[in-house]
């Protein structure tokens, strides 16, 4: 199901929902070299404060956004649909949200005692552009996880939000997603092969990119003690090199999606009170059908410290 621009509202429950709107024209010009920027944004609990600084950073000159946790209608962000609150203050002429779950619960922790109600409950990946989006798709990833065991109870499963992009005469395909923490490292595997099996249907020779929130933490985090014990002797290093722990890097390099020369290898999330040495490299982009010498100035950005537990990542793409 896709809603058009002329729909003020999300009005039905569907897992297939995709929304699609158009702020205004598109307004950026045909380039030789674009910006892509991923960052999860949990769950847009501090969007006005993402928003000032990024309208105060070189990150601005992003030409593609891809967001994950991005509420829509969540009292814990104020029922906001926090993907069109992005877009229209940052000045971006269209997007695309895919949901991901829907919430049964506000949240958890301090979340649940946001005042009031849900009004949607809606939970999801979007792709943020000046450019034109088209052909929106939502590849819908194998579920690991009884969210109904947990105190956070909600609908649906990950997602590979997916959508063309044109660039003059040129196109590109890009995916947003967010794997599964709570599971294995050879789930999340599966997980990103479906991604790559979803877009094989689409980009054809065409450069495509995937970015997100890989939560590449080495071991299935739905129990931290069991992985600690499990694990113990090397697990702090799970942090530090994700590459030797999760398949799902080499899976994508074997499938043609590069990521050694498209990302900074260092830690992109950090938990609030938790020692310097858990942070870990959760984020992460693939490229494919782009030459490595044109893949330019991958950037972690710890300028957005405090404001969500990732940080935003980024890449250059030049256009052949």
């Amino acid at each position: 199901m896709t809603i058009s621009s002329s729909e003020k509202d999300m009005k039905n429950n569907n897992l297939d929902l995709i929304v699609m709107r158009t702020l205004s024209a598109p307004k950026a010009k045909p380039k030789d070299t674009i910006r892509i920027t991923a960052y999860n944004i949990e769950r847009g609990l501090k969007i006005d404060e993402i928003i000032k600084r990024w309208k105060n950073h070189p990150i601005s000159e992003s030409d593609i956004v891809l967001l994950s946790e991005a509420d829509n209608g969540m009292s814990r962000t104020d029922n906001r649909d926090i993907t069109r609150d992005f877009a229209e203050s940052l000045g971006y002429s269209n997007y695309v949200f895919g949901l991901e779950f829907i919430e049964l619960t506000k949240g958890v922790g301090k979340e649940r005692n946001a005042k009031g109600d849900n009004t949607l409950g809606y939970h999801g990946n979007a792709i943020v552009s000046n450019y034109k989006l088209y052909n929106p798709e939502v590849a819908r990833l194998t579920n690991y996880y009884n969210w109904f065991e947990v105190k956070e109870k909600r609908i649906g499963t990950r997602i590979g939000l997916i959508a063309d992009v044109e660039i003059g005469d040129r196109y590109i395909t890009v995916a947003s997603t967010h794997l599964e923490n709570n599971a294995s490292p050879e789930n999340r595997k599966i997980q990103i092969s479906e991604i790559i099996s979803a877009l094989k249907k689409k980009y054809k020779s065409r450069p495509a990119i995937i970015g997100g929130d890989m939560n590449t933490f080495g071991f299935d985090t739905s129990n931290a003690l069991s992985g600690l014990i499990s694990n113990f002797g090397h697990f702090l290093d799970m942090f530090k090199n994700p590459e030797k722990y999760e398949s799902l890097l080499e899976y994508a390099m074997q499938q043609g999606f590069n990521y050694k020369d498209s990302n900074m290898m260092s830690y992109t999330h950090h938990l609030k009170g938790k020692p310097k040495c858990m942070d870990a490299h959760l984020d992460w982009f693939f490229v494919k059908n782009v030459k490595n010498s044109d893949i330019l100035n991958p950037k972690i950005h710890y300028e957005f410290k405090g404001i969500s537990d990732h940080y935003p990542i980024s890449v250059e793409i030049k256009l052949s």
